[in-house]
C-alpha cells in the first residue's frame, strides 16, 4: 500500500492540507521560474533589435576537424569505420545525408573540406552537395576525393549548421549506403 494511501486512511483533512500545502509551493516554484523565462526573453529581443554580439567566456571556436577513425558522437547516420591498408572511412547511410552544428564564431569566413573516398553510384557524386544554414553552397575545388569551398561569414547565426547530401534520385537501388567519407575539416580563413 503506498505511503499516500496510508496517509488518507488515516486523517483526510491532514493528507488534503499537506497536500494543499505542497501544491502552493509548487505552483509558486512555477510562477517565480516562468517569471525568469519572461527576463531572459526579454534581453532576448534586446540583443536581437539592438544587434547586439553575444559575450562568450573563451574565444570562440575556429576549426572542427573529424577524422573517420575518431569514434562517432556527431552524425547518427555513419556506420562504424571501415579499416584498410589504405584508408579509413565510413558509410553513410541510404538516406545520402549527414547534419552537423557547431557553435564556432560565425563572423569569419571558413574553408570547409571534405575527403570523400566512395559513392554508391556516379549520380550520387554528381549530386553532391553542401548546405550551411540552409544556403546551398558550390564545390569551388573538387580534386579526385577532396571537396572544398569557402562558407560565408554569417554573423546573424550562432553555429554553424551544415548537412552533406546527394540528391535522393541518385541512391543505388537496394543499397543500405551512398556514399563514404574520411575526415571533414572546416577551419576560419585567413
Amino acid at each position: 500500500m503506498s505511503k499516500l494511501y496510508q496517509i488518507f486512511n488515516a486523517s483526510p483533512r491532514e493528507f488534503f492540507q499537506d497536500l494543499d500545502s505542497k501544491l502552493s509551493n509548487l505552483f509558486s516554484r512555477v510562477r517565480d521560474i516562468e517569471s525568469q523565462i519572461e527576463k531572459i526573453l526579454q534581453l532576448h529581443d534586446v540583443f536581437v533589435r539592438e544587434q547586439l554580439p553575444l559575450r562568450r567566456g573563451s574565444a570562440p571556436l575556429t576549426r572542427w576537424s573529424y577524422d573517420a577513425r575518431l569514434p562517432n558522437l556527431y552524425f547518427p547516420e555513419a556506420y562504424e569505420p571501415e579499416f584498410s591498408k589504405e584508408q579509413v572511412k565510413r558509410w553513410v547511410n541510404q538516406d545520402g545525408r549527414i547534419r552537423g552544428s557547431l557553435a564556432i564564431d560565425r563572423n569569419v569566413q571558413y574553408d570547409f573540406v571534405i575527403e570523400i573516398v566512395s559513392f554508391i553510384t556516379d549520380a550520387a557524386r554528381q549530386s553532391f552537395s553542401l548546405k550551411v544554414n540552409g544556403q546551398t553552397y558550390n564545390w569551388l575545388s573538387v580534386a579526385q576525393d577532396r571537396f572544398w569551398t569557402i562558407v560565408l561569414e554569417d554573423p546573424q547565426a550562432s553555429t554553424l549548421d551544415f548537412e552533406l547530401s546527394i540528391d535522393p534520385a541518385a541512391r543505388a537501388e537496394g543499397e543500405s549506403v551512398s556514399f563514404a567519407f574520411s575526415h571533414i575539416d572546416i577551419r576560419q580563413r585567413h
